[in-house]
This record gives structure tokens, C-alpha cells and sequence, in this order.
């Protein structure tokens, strides 16, 4: 017999309900019949009662972020659909495979109404509307809205690599920029999915288990270095000859490990993540009115002395970042659901055409 269980959480994103079924699949008979009444059960569970619309924000979410679609070659893309960082923290022309946005694998107009069933939910749970919101439902209201941007900027990251002239990438830079700004305000309603966090706990570490040594600011540019470029920048070329860095040394090679512990964290989307598209969005503007490209060499020059100013920024004087909590996460999702709405149902309609039915919600 075996001594217990466990779970290697790599790449599976730190999802609750990820970890929730792992665990329980050790004490079921056989395979889930019903997923739907797992799913219902999962939602009374997290909240500690019963909220109908929490039980169908859930069951919604089921069906779309945790399941696979069928009827389409989606499920077949393995990896690098997982992997594929999502638009709000991809840019152009970095050679990385997982920076191209990621084949939608479910229908996102439904993972809009999950969000708004949860705003909803909210307002069950409460007792009272807008009233104070507990800790797991926040969390959830601020995943289920990153999913839903994500896939937005998905849409505005495909038309930004695809413009070929300064005028369409200057404006398709804006409208992504605008997305990722927007998901950076939700993130920082809730710690978990703050930079800040990250970075504090790491600084933290350094001053308590060094005293005296003043470990924390190095800690600290540790940890933005990990979510950014996993090694820290390099000073220069030859540090880069000489070390163990990250920088970019051709147009055609992306450095080693950029972007492998990506998070859609806050702070680290606003200032990093749009950052880069700014970096792009630079080398266009200062192209000839004629041309059909940019000079790729300073773009990722641009955005290895982003990094590089990011990393070292322990004090955040350049680059503050929120301490989370900041704002309503109720009153932000009301507002960007608002906003979004119609362009997600747009994209669920798409969806839907690409696979020959016809979806109604």
C-alpha cells in the first residue's frame, strides 16, 4: 500500500480547483460520472454556502477552462496551449514559442457570464449587495476576470504581430496596452496576485535569514528576475560572455529561459508586460513613414534595459507597485464586464463559427 500522496504543481497555474479534484480523485471509487454535481459541490465547499450562481459560474467553467472542446483541433496542440502565456503578457518578435497568443480551446463568452455569475454570487453570499467579500470568492472573481482579459488581448496581440505598417501597430500597441492597464487594476485588488507579495516576502526572506548581511534587495531583484527573465539581465555582452545571464545576442534567438516563470500578477502586467509592448510600439514610431518592419535589434535592446531596470528596482522607485489589496474587485469586474462585454461575445460568436454550430447564451 502506499505511504500517501502528493502532487508535483509545476505548470498547472496554483489552481484551487486543480488541487482540489487531484486530491479527492484519491478517495473516489472510479471516475467521475458526473462532473456537473462535482463542480456544484466544489463551489459550496470553497464558499461555505450555498450561492446558486456561484454553482453556475462553476459548472460554466467546467465546461470551458477545465474541459477541452471536441469538436475542434484545439485538444491536439498539447504543450504550447497550455504554455502560451495569453496576450496580456506576450509581445512581438521575441522567438519564443509560448509568446504566440493561445488557440482558444473553449468558448470565452461563457467564462464572461462565470464572471458575472460570481459578481452575482457575491451578492448571495453577502447577504447584502456590494457588501464586504470573502477571501476565496475575490481570488476567483480576479482569476475568472484574468482569463476573460486574457483572451481579449489575445484577439489585440494577433493584430499587433500581424500590422505591417506604423499607423495599424502604433494603434493595435494602444488597444492592447489599454487591455493589459485595465487587467493590471484587478490584479491589484487581490495579494495573491500581486508582484508586490512576491517580492516583499522574498525581500522578507533575505533580511531574516541573513542578519546583518542585507540580503533583502538581493532577494528582491532574485525575484523579479525569476518571473521575468529567470536569469538575471546581464550588464553587458561581455558579462553575458563571462556569466550565467540573460540578454538578447541576435535578432533570432530569444534568451535562455525569458518568460518560463511568466506571472499575470499586478504591477508586474502594468509596468513589465506593457512595457515591452512600449518598447515595440518605440521602434515603430521612429521608422521611416515607408517601412514595413522595425529595427528588431533595438527593440530587444529596448527590452533588455526594461528588464534589467526592473529587476534592480528593489526600492520601486521607478516602477511602484501596488500593495494589494487596492480597489474593489466587485466594483472593477462591474466595471471592465461592462466594457469587454460585447468584443468577448464577439469572440465566443467566432469561436463558435470556426467549429460550424451555432452557440446562443
Amino acid at each position: 500500500g502506499g505511504a500517501g500522496i502528493g502532487a508535483f504543481p509545476e505548470g498547472i497555474d496554483q489552481n484551487p480547483a486543480y488541487f482540489t479534484f487531484l486530491f479527492d480523485a484519491a478517495w473516489m471509487e472510479g471516475p467521475v460520472s458526473d462532473m456537473g454535481s462535482w463542480w456544484s459541490r466544489y463551489a459550496l465547499e470553497r464558499y461555505g454556502a450555498a450561492s446558486p450562481s456561484a454553482s453556475r459560474a462553476w459548472l460554466d467553467l467546467g465546461a470551458t477552462v477545465y474541459g477541452s472542446d471536441p469538436r475542434g483541433p484545439s485538444i491536439g496542440d498539447g504543450f504550447w496551449r497550455e504554455k502560451a502565456k495569453g496576450g496580456l503578457k506576450c509581445a512581438p518578435l521575441l522567438d519564443d514559442p509560448s509568446d504566440a497568443p493561445a488557440v482558444p480551446w473553449y468558448n470565452a463568452s461563457i467564462v464572461l457570464r462565470a464572471w458575472e455569475e460570481l459578481l452575482s454570487a457575491a451578492d448571495e453570499l453577502s447577504g447584502t449587495p456590494g457588501g464586504a467579500v470573502q477571501t476565496t470568492l475575490r481570488y476567483d472573481l480576479v482569476d475568472v476576470g484574468r482569463e476573460v482579459l486574457e483572451r481579449v488581448a489575445d484577439e489585440r496581440a494577433t493584430t499587433l504581430l500581424e500590422a505591417t505598417t506604423a499607423p495599424a501597430a502604433l494603434a493595435a500597441a494602444d488597444r492592447l496596452i489599454e487591455v493589459q492597464m485595465d487587467a493590471d487594476r484587478l490584479l491589484c485588488t487581490d495579494p495573491s496576485m500581486s508582484m508586490s507579495s512576491w517580492v516583499e516576502a522574498a525581500f522578507s526572506l533575505g533580511e531574516s535569514h541573513h542578519r546583518g548581511a542585507g540580503l533583502g534587495p538581493f532577494y528582491s531583484r532574485m525575484a523579479r528576475a525569476q518571473v521575468t527573465t529567470w536569469l538575471p539581465v546581464c550588464d553587458s555582452t561581455a558579462d553575458f560572455a563571462s556569466g550565467v545571464c540573460s540578454l538578447h545576442t541576435d535578432d533570432h534567438t530569444a534568451p535562455t529561459l525569458q518568460d518560463y516563470a511568466n506571472k499575470a500578477w499586478g504591477g508586474l502586467v502594468g509596468h513589465y508586460y506593457a512595457g515591452r509592448v512600449r518598447c515595440y510600439a518605440a521602434q515603430w514610431a521612429e521608422a521611416e513613414p515607408t517601412a514595413r518592419g522595425i529595427n528588431i535589434t533595438a527593440y530587444h535592446g529596448c527590452i533588455d534595459d526594461l528588464a534589467r531596470s526592473f529587476q534592480w528596482d528593489t526600492n520601486g522607485s521607478r516602477f511602484p507597485l501596488c500593495s494589494a489589496p487596492v480597489g474593489s474587485a466587485l466594483d472593477i469586474s462591474t466595471e471592465l464586464i461592462a466594457k469587454y462585454g460585447k468584443e468577448v461575445m464577439e469572440l465566443g460568436k467566432a469561436h463558435e463559427q470556426s467549429l460550424g454550430s451555432v452557440f446562443f447564451i
